[in-house]
């Protein structure tokens, strides 16, 4: 070969490698940067499901043993990204899955939460919500466990429960620690949810949390300041649109008229502004100088109670040196005076020996003075000061007496004690359910209480979804009050198109292919069923109102298909709990004839009265009732109509309920007329046709109602008589001719 034809095929080898290699890098860039651009456009427009995201939803691997550790870059990722989730959500949920992938298992629990409450400009999605607490749970993450096992309990994403599995979850959180997960399991062994019931395992958990939450509220009955109380209210929602009304101006008003009336002196509004400031109320910011100031003013007017307050914040030290000789001197004032708050705080220095020698027989005679004046703290000091033999001798059964009193009364450290007597028996016969049920309140003490206070601002504000998330979360903790709101608002505040946003990414919900009929009764059903199954754990907790709920939706059909004979079954349960509204239903069913009975309508009357001797206020409303079964009665049976009236076991009946309501009308009247001026009742109207000023104008409009009622039926009736002798008298004629 010659020297020339080797340097033109070695340059024309070397050209064409050249070629392939910049034009291939010329299309891996233009597809890179094709790709990039297209990641782009879709960051800004909708959220890319993860490439595992069915797979993921789909396993059943519950624990990874290769546990992630976070680096400074996964940390700074999951701070960058929880900083931009309500100004750019997009940009917050990339960053955030970058720091899961990097072993921030945060970032996958904030994820999560993302999609599950729909934060930013993320719409609530539960299968995403579900699929990030997966991946973070196969690290082995307690919470994430616990977040997975709320999810298949719901059903948020599948729609279909699956309890066992939930249990499953909650059993591997639990042995990490979560005392969300132990209590969330007490519940479950306790009302046998996903597996059977075990109130001895029920007893294991909510004991060990019930520990926990005593040690919490005696922390907090330390650092206290003694007065009022530091329970946080729960609201029970009602079934209406209407919302609380707010008291801020009325309460900022009060403030302001207990302070003029201080500024004149009074000891008794001088000792209320003065808790205002030991608390902090309203436009007062706590001040406990001030509030010493206050009680010092109404204390030297001989005010007992600020007496005692005064006392207290010289025990305590609060807004004054700590002097615990003049407390025990203002203590004695009080006490001398018959003060029951400064006995037992004397019967708590001499108990405990602060400010004094410490005396436990004089301490338990002070206790027990304050106990015969009803003092709630002092039956529970004086039922353990008799359970330990201080003071004397050991008196066991006297001790679980006080102890169940001072529980019943609202005492929250009772129910701890109470608990254990029951567990042990002292004091009383051994009882594991009873037990449970004490320990079960002790741990609704607890922190968590506190998102009643989010659910409720929530649903104050109109975000139902919310509200609804959260109260769903107390639900799974065993909160009826939670399961009753979460019910209602599922019942009365999710609009059916609402239901669409709740169940948005659920895999076995997708209505898009649907038409609008058959999708809007679809998803009816979805919210009345969900309403349901909430209904029911609140009934099984004690609910009996909710017992209604649960026959309305089976004898309406609401949710589930129509069945008379369980709605007659909870009807029937609410009724032989003294319920008006079961009284009454049942008595609806008889006279229907629903629920597998036939049409009885004496016992549909006696369940009637029953409602009426229930609930006495709601006369009028059962007055129309009465009216209308005796039409239905008389028009159905008419011969056994007539024999019943003819031997008055019926008119009795009638005439009793009628002669009541309009006997306790007219002496109502009657007594109006005798209170009124006499000079008013003889003054004559001017001429202007102003009668409004004779009482006897003055029948109420429900009374004026029952008249009128009477008068259209009886009228209907006489119609009616009068139509069917004209159609036999026309028959009779035509047979003739």
């Amino acid at each position: 070969m010659e020297l020339r034809h080797f340097f033109y095929w070695t340059f024309l080898i070397f050209f064409s490698i050249t070629t392939i290699y910049t034009f291939g890098l010329i299309g891996n860039w233009t597809a890179s940067s094709q790709t990039r651009s297209n990641n782009t456009s879709k960051k800004n427009t909708t959220i890319k499901l993860p490439d595992d995201f069915y797979q993921v939803l789909e396993s059943s691997n519950l624990a990874s043993n290769n546990l992630l550790k976070p680096n400074d870059k996964a940390i700074e990722l999951y701070e960058n990204g929880s900083k931009l989730i309500e100004s750019n959500t997009l940009t917050a949920i990339e960053l955030l899955r970058k720091s899961g992938e990097n072993g921030e298992l945060r970032a996958w629990i904030k994820l999560g939460k993302i999609f599950e409450y729909g934060k930013g400009t993320a719409k609530i999605d539960n299968c995403l919500s579900e699929y990030y607490y997966r991946k973070c749970a196969s690290y082995g993450e307690a919470r994430c466990h616990t977040k997975l096992a709320f999810f298949l309990s719901t059903g948020k994403c599948q729609n279909k429960p699956d309890q066992s599995l939930s249990l499953l979850h909650l059993e591997l959180a639990a042995r990490s620690g979560d005392l969300i997960a132990q209590i969330q399991l007490g519940y479950r062994y306790y009302q046998g949810i996903g597996t059977l019931k075990s109130c001895e395992d029920a007893h294991k958990y909510y004991s060990n949390i019930a520990l926990y939450v005593l040690f919490q509220l005696e922390l907090l009955n330390a650092n206290d300041t003694g007065i009022g109380s530091t329970k946080l209210p729960i609201v029970r929602i009602i079934n209406s649109d209407s919302k609380l009304e707010p008291e801020t101006q009325n309460n900022k008003r009060l403030i302001e008229f207990y302070e003029e009336l201080s500024d004149r002196g009074d000891s008794q509004a001088q000792n209320i502004i003065g808790e205002i400031y030991l608390k902090g109320k309203g436009h007062h910011k706590q001040n406990f100088k001030k509030a010493f100031d206050y009680f010092a003013l109404s204390a030297s007017q001989g005010h007992l109670t600020a007496k005692v307050n005064l006392a207290k914040m010289y025990s305590k030290g609060l807004g004054v040196e700590q002097n615990y000789a003049r407390a025990f001197e203002l203590f004695v004032e009080a006490s001398n005076s018959g003060d029951p708050n400064a006995r037992y705080e004397l019967g708590m220095m001499y108990l405990n020996g602060i400010g004094v020698i410490k005396n436990e027989t004089l301490s338990k005679m002070y206790l027990e003075k304050a106990v015969y004046q009803g003092h709630i703290g002092a039956m529970f000091n004086l039922a353990n000061m008799l359970r330990n033999g201080q003071g004397g001798k050991r008196d066991i059964i006297t001790a679980f007496g006080w102890m169940e009193r001072a529980a019943q009364l609202g005492y929250k450290l009772a129910n701890y004690y109470l608990a254990e007597m029951y567990y042990q028996g002292d004091g009383t016969g051994k009882s594991c359910e009873l037990s449970v049920k004490y320990y079960k309140k002790v741990v609704e003490l607890g922190p968590w209480r506190g998102n009643f206070q989010k659910a409720f601002k929530s649903w104050e504000s109109n975000n139902y979804f919310q509200s609804l998330i959260i109260y769903e979360h107390l639900a799974e903790l065993g909160y009826e009050i939670a399961q009753h709101n979460a019910a209602t608002i599922y019942e009365k505040f999710i609009k059916i198109e609402d239901m669409e946003t709740i169940l948005n990414g659920n895999l076995n919900f997708k209505t898009k292919s649907l038409n609008s009929n058959l999708k809007r009764k679809m998803l009816l059903f979805e919210k009345q069923n969900r309403a349901l199954a909430y209904y029911y754990r609140s009934a099984n907790l004690g609910s009996v109102e909710n017992l209604n709920k649960i026959g309305d939706a089976y004898f309406f059909g609401k949710g589930v298909e129509k069945n008379s004979k369980i709605a007659l079954k909870n009807y029937l349960s609410a009724s032989e709990q003294r319920n008006a509204r079961g009284s009454f239903s049942l008595g609806r069913l008889y006279e229907k004839g629903k629920g597998g009975i036939s049409k009885d309508f004496l016992l549909a009357k006696r369940y009637y009265d029953l409602s009426l001797e229930q609930e006495p206020n709601s006369d009028f409303g059962m007055m129309l009732v009465y009216t209308k079964w005796g039409f239905n009665f008389c028009w159905n049976q008419p011969s056994k109509c007539f024999y019943e009236f003819i031997t008055r076991r019926i008119k009795d009946a009638f005439d009793y309920n009628f002669k009541t309501y309009f006997i306790r009308k007219i002496s109502k009247l009657r007594d109006h007329i005798k209170t009124t001026d006499p000079s008013s009742q003889n003054s004559k109207s001017s001429g202007n046709g102003d009668q409004t000023k004779n009482p006897l104008f003055k029948i109420d409009f429900e009374f004026l109602i029952i008249i009128f009622s009477i008068f259209i039926i009886s009228t209907l009736l006489i119609i009616r008589h009068i139509k069917n002798t004209l159609n036999q008298r026309n028959n009779n004629r035509q047979r003739n001719r």
